[in-house]
């Protein structure tokens, strides 16, 4: 029997010179056990190794392409002459795993269970409601992943009627296509309710809220485009000859103004584009210099867009604008060398980015000014009225809070310059170490073995901080506060 296994394993790079002796005992083990309910094969073509195990599937590797599986039927015992009824077997693509799924329950396991002359009608109804509900879910989350919303569009038997006005009658149909729509109306009313960016809000960027609003277009229109196509107009057609009340629900959707409310929304925010993807290519020390460009874009979107200009999502994209700056100046500082490295770099570094964030602010307060003197903009009045009165503690929570961190690490560097006379500083291009003084007299030796000691005890100090199992740049990490203090009070003592 494991020749059986052998012949119809089907994959890419497989040859019987692969299979090994391991390989026929995990075999085994399968057609023997009632618990090992499957068996699974791949072939690693990075090193050229048939990899065979039970009950779960190989882990997913870049040199797999593909997998073999064989699954038993519960309870049975497998002989020569019944594995072929009581073990199925088929192939499936890692990077297409659903994909492949929907290709076998479609070819293979619905024209089964439609064409079963041993079950009677109740229980093939039962399975046909579960098979197209299973099929219509394995839909969805397989695009899902993708960002895309496919309706599913069933296959209900090999001869369907031949016009709508027939298909109404067909009370049977008629209630397995209502499944359908219902699963539809749900699907297509939680693209429409999420509104929102998935993306952390205390993270994520302006670039960010491009990308979600132009998926979001695409899906939108993609599902409009879906609606009027002919298959599901047929099915929307039988459905109103029948009188169905789960088509309403369906109708209600307002896909097209979403869909529109998504385009306008993309061609302002796409305004930003081009100065965001110049904000990340500057340093913290030249980054305020396209800081009045950012604020004015927002104030254009603000004034102008149609659905965006809502006072909380401008105060939402100012939010990802201060992300966007805290996240170009953290690239630009080296923790390393604030706890080990050149102090003055560091120093350097961490005074450039807490006056980026402040001129952030000021750039904004003087923008608000702006506006708020002037209300009107060409022809077109703010839509959030006379006055940008956003709530400035919303807008800079994180900005403020990266700016406290910042002086916090600069602390910690005037630290090292105060106690650490090893710490490299870089003067015209050379690192010069320093060195504790020596002194004369009795006391001497004495004097320098007490510096040595308050050196060591600080160094001690900064590597607890140095040490911590989280990313100190990060200020949401709260863990800090308390590490940092800890710190402080050590060094007091």
């Amino acid at each position: 029997m494991v020749g059986w296994i052998q012949k119809r394993i089907m994959i890419t790079g497989y040859c019987s010179s692969l299979w090994k002796e391991e390989h026929s005992i995990t075999a085994i083990e399968f057609l023997s056990e009632p618990s090992t309910t499957s068996l699974f094969a791949s072939v690693n073509r990075v090193s050229n190794e048939l990899i065979v195990c039970k009950n779960k599937p190989p882990l997913p590797s870049a040199g797999v392409k593909d997998v073999a599986f064989f699954v038993r039927y519960e309870g049975c015992s497998i002989t020569l002459s019944n594995i072929s009824a009581v073990v199925q077997f088929g192939t499936f693509a890692i990077k297409q795993t659903a994909a492949s799924v929907f290709k076998i329950m479609e070819k293979v396991f619905y024209p089964h269970i439609f064409s079963c002359g041993e079950w009677n009608e109740s229980t093939k109804k039962e399975l046909m409601f579960l098979y197209h509900r299973f099929m219509a879910s394995l839909t969805e989350s397989s695009n899902e992943a993708a960002g895309k919303t496919t309706l599913y569009l069933p296959v209900l038997n090999n001869d369907p009627p031949p016009d709508a006005e027939s298909a109404s009658l067909d009370r049977e149909w008629v209630q397995q296509l209502e499944a359908i729509v219902i699963h539809w109306t749900r699907q297509i009313k939680r693209v429409l309710n999420n509104q929102d960016d998935k993306f952390d809000l205390d993270l994520s960027g302006p670039m960010e809220e491009i990308k979600f609003w132009r998926r979001r277009a695409e899906n939108l229109a993609g599902i409009s485009k879906q609606l009027l196509s002919n298959d599901v107009r047929h099915i929307v057609s039988i459905l109103k000859k029948s009188n169905s009340v789960y088509l309403a629900p369906l109708e209600a959707l307002r896909i097209e103004e979403r869909s529109k409310e998504a385009e306008d929304n993309l061609k302002f925010l796409e305004i930003l584009a081009a100065p965001c993807e110049e904000l990340v290519s500057l340093d913290p020390a030249n980054l305020p210099s396209i800081l009045p460009h950012l604020v004015n874009c927002a104030r254009l979107i603000c004034s102008r867009s149609t659905y965006y200009g809502a006072k909380g999502r401008i105060v939402g994209l100012l939010q990802k604008i201060s992300n966007e700056i805290i996240r170009v100046c953290r690239n630009h500082i080296s923790l390393d060398d604030v706890f080990g490295g050149d102090v003055n770099s560091s120093m350097k570094s961490l005074r450039h980015s807490i006056n980026c964030c402040t001129e952030w602010k000021n750039v904004y307060k003087r923008t608000a000014v702006c506006v708020n003197k002037e209300p009107c903009i060409g022809k077109q009045h703010h839509k959030t009225g006379a006055k940008w009165d956003f709530d400035e503690v919303t807008i800079f929570a994180q900005v403020n809070a990266f700016i406290q961190r910042c002086r916090e690490l600069t602390e910690i560097c005037i630290g090292r310059l105060q106690f650490v006379c090893s710490s490299p500083l870089v003067e015209n291009g050379a690192i010069n170490n320093a060195s504790i003084p020596k002194f004369g007299g009795t006391s001497g030796p004495q004097i320098m073995k007490s510096l040595s000691g308050i050196e060591q005890t600080y160094t001690s100090h900064v590597e607890q901080l140095q040490k911590v199992d989280y990313d100190i740049l990060n200020v949401r990490t709260s863990q800090w506060h308390k590490d940092f203090n800890n710190y402080k009070i050590a060094v007091k003592v």
